[in-house]
């Protein structure tokens, strides 16, 4: 569906936050709200001397931004806990985005990336967050793909309870676009395999693709196993699962 990505991604990034804040709670006795707004960017301004943790810029007044030292995502695994938390400047924060450490202080040689490394690491085990993170990853992506069956059947379930469409709400509408053909065809929700590359996965919407005045109906669906969106030309598919 159209926004199953995000709806998952977003619940990812909840039970991760939940996960880390328990944690904590287990190791240093912190209660939830300590790692939430105001006081969690005062302690690690402390904490840190008012210095970025990355390249070691002093940052001025509140323009800095609190960072997640492993991202916190379904590919980072990365929990909101104390020890992953760590300050930055903007431009540190803004270049590192969603990348993993060793990946961004790459592209900085001239930040000591060993030392940087060892001191950040160091720190995460002293609060008790631990950095390898292989068996969140392998659980958020399980998750995120449950969530997504999840609302797909949601949807689903909802759509029978709405009331029947009226005929000429519907001729107005297909007047615009028509995927009444391709949605007959490739349903939401089904299993598709594209035998261009052999990729499967879930239809969740259409689109129109080409020239203006040739524009014609595709589909897309989330790829198997990563979730990734892809667009195929329905020439290039077969329906292996109907909902």
């Amino acid at each position: 569906m159209a926004n199953r990505q995000s709806a998952a991604n977003q619940f990812v990034r909840s039970m991760l936050t939940a996960i880390g804040e328990h944690r904590d709670l287990q190791v240093l006795g912190l209660a939830p709200s300590s790692l939430r707004g105001k006081k969690i960017r005062d302690s690690l301004l402390s904490e840190f001397n008012g210095k970025c943790a990355y390249c070691g810029k002093e940052v001025v007044g509140n323009d800095f931004d609190v960072d997640h030292l492993v991202p916190i995502s379904k590919g980072g695994g990365g929990l909101h806990m104390y020890g992953n938390l760590v300050l930055s400047c903007r431009p540190c924060n803004a270049n590192k985005h969603s990348h993993n450490l060793n990946d961004f202080l790459e592209k900085f040689p001239e930040y000591d990336a060993k030392a940087v490394k060892k001191r950040l690491a160091d720190r995460a085990k002293r609060f008790g967050a631990d950095l390898d993170t292989k068996e969140l990853q392998s659980f958020s992506e399980l998750v995120y793909q449950e969530v997504g069956l999840f609302l797909d059947e949601k949807v689903r379930e909802g759509l029978v309870r709405l009331p029947a469409i009226q005929v000429k709400v519907a001729k107005q509408a297909k007047k615009q676009h028509d995927f009444t053909q391709i949605a007959q065809d490739f349903p939401l929700g089904s299993r598709l395999l594209s035998t261009k590359d052999r990729t499967i996965g879930k239809v969740f919407d259409y689109s129109m693709e080409g020239p203006k005045e040739k524009r014609t109906a595709y589909v897309r669906f989330h790829r198997e196993p990563d979730g990734k969106a892809v667009t195929r030309a329905p020439s290039t598919l077969e329906v292996i699962d109907r909902f």
